[in-house]
């Protein structure tokens, strides 16, 4: 739920949790646990990013679509 409400908020919050997680590898290289929390996070951090990504894309498509609907129209009533 707070991932929807404040997708920043969320990425700063997870991004130090993986900054915090590899200063603990750096201290204990062979900590399992350390490992895998630090690898759920990225993996996490990484799902968003890519989530991001074609949630940009696909306004991208959107507009792209509306401009050229608007630019036919417009060419149509010339």
């Amino acid at each position: 739920e707070t991932l929807e409400r404040d997708r920043e908020a969320t990425r700063k919050s997870w991004q130090q949790a993986l900054d915090a997680y590899d200063g603990a590898l750096r201290i204990r290289p062979d900590d399992a646990d350390a490992r895998h929390n630090r690898d759920v996070v990225a993996a996490a951090l990484e799902k968003m990013r890519q989530e991001d990504e074609q949630k940009k894309q696909k306004r991208f498509r959107q507009r792209w679509s509306q401009h050229a609907n608007c630019s036919e129209t417009t060419n149509l009533s010339l």
